[in-house]
């Protein structure tokens, strides 16, 4: 019973928080858009991205239009919940870095085609993360693997923990920590060199989400679950606030990118019911989120 009394003296921010979330938020984002029901082939996620880092930092190396969209949660698991709960998706399949769907997929009565969990230690570094280039090398293995279903792919990036220089000098502790914890713990860390890593690492990942849409066929969308608060403050969350509470329906967080990237022919997607089903392996789901800084 002290503990969060404690937590709460400690990083007020989080207080901030849980107000705002009981007065104004939580059961998801009534704007936010179904993504299953959008026209895609291919839909890309980068985990907490914000829609004007894409802007800035990824929509040059791209090519097609951009649009903004608000999510329907503004946490991976509450984005999980109100996009899949009572779906029967047998016509994706999903290569994911992220251990959330795994984790609950029972709970929301959710089913896909087939999921490629890549949250185990085989997959992540030292930092807990697992780096895109091995999302982008999976991922093409799906696409040839699965012509005919729709490809969900989730990358980590640009969510900590970080990849960078900046990352490595300011935030090796990272791994297992939320990020107000994070930057409470960072010597000499301002929101600005927040922001640094955090670019830092979308930049890191770009091309290997570039070398992902050209292997790829099909219409192809890049977009994001949710985006990332960096130090931002509101008048009711008058205290810095950083990272990603859910059921907090501020821009940062729910205003994410919808890259429709150019193509020239469609794949025909076929729904069937897969013949197996991945075993989930608790404890690997609970390291990887960890490591993440969720639980």
């Amino acid at each position: 019973m002290l503990e969060p009394i404690l937590d709460g003296m400690r990083h007020p921010s989080l207080v901030s928080r849980f107000l705002y979330r009981n007065i104004f938020g939580g059961g998801g984002n009534p704007n936010g858009v179904d993504v299953f029901e959008a026209d895609w082939d291919n839909l890309i996620i980068l985990d907490a991205c914000r829609f004007d880092a894409f802007q800035n930092i990824a929509c040059p190396h791209f090519s097609g239009s951009l649009r903004k969209i608000e999510s329907q949660g503004s946490a991976t698991f509450e984005w999980i919940q109100q996009n899949f709960s009572g779906l029967d998706l047998m016509d994706t399949v999903y290569v994911s870095a992220n251990g959330w769907l795994h984790r609950i997929q029972d709970s929301i009565d959710a089913s896909i085609h087939a999921g490629n969990w890549l949250y185990t230690e085989e997959f992540r570094n030292g930092m807990g993360t697992v780096p895109p280039a091995m999302i982008t090398d999976e991922a093409l293995d799906w696409a040839d693997k699965y012509p005919n279903k729709r490809l969900l792919v989730h990358y980590v990036q640009p969510h900590k923990p970080f990849l960078g220089d900046v990352a490595e000098q300011y935030f090796p502790h990272a791994r297992g920590i939320n990020m107000v914890e994070m930057m409470a713990q960072a010597d000499d860390a301002t929101p600005s060199i927040l922001e640094k890593a955090y670019r830092e690492t979308l930049e890191i990942a770009i091309p290997e989400v570039k070398r992902l849409v050209n292997g790829l066929d099909g219409k192809t969308v890049i977009s994001a679950d949710h985006g990332e608060l960096l130090g931002e403050r509101y008048p009711t969350m008058p205290f810095r606030n950083f990272g990603h509470p859910h059921g907090v329906y501020v821009p940062e967080l729910v205003e994410v990118p919808w890259f429709e990237c150019d193509y020239d022919t469609r794949r025909e997607i076929i729904s069937e019911h897969a013949t197996s089903e991945a075993q989930k392996d608790e404890q690997e789901i609970k390291e990887h989120l960890e490591a993440m800084g969720y639980v």
